[in-house]
């Protein structure tokens, strides 16, 4: 997981294409998973405030659990599920059912 990450798709759908059809333009979309089992993910639309979000994360095997807070939601969420990594494309599946598609920037 360790790296800087794009997410590309959630749930099928490509993420850009969704902000778009809202008629948002993505000006940055970071995701960045260090070494020291934290996380950062960064969203910016044209126009609009940024979103951050920090969390840990931790990695058994192909299952992993990750905790978050996001600053505009004051919100802590837990996470778990399973995970798999092709080349360059990291593909998050939750156990909720969401799956999230993340490509190395």
């Amino acid at each position: 997981w360790v790296g800087t990450w794009r997410l590309e798709s959630l749930d099928g759908r490509n993420y850009e294409a969704f902000w778009d059809a809202l008629g948002f333009s993505i000006v940055t979309n970071s995701w960045t998973f260090h070494d020291d089992g934290t996380w950062e993910a960064e969203l910016i639309l044209e126009g609009e405030a940024a979103v951050k979000s920090t969390g840990t994360y931790s990695l058994s095997g192909s299952d992993y659990t990750a905790t978050g807070l996001s600053e505009a939601l004051e919100d802590t969420e837990a996470d778990s599920g399973t995970w798999s990594r092709q080349g360059n494309t990291l593909t998050i599946t939750s156990n909720g059912g969401t799956v999230i598609g993340l490509k190395m920037e």
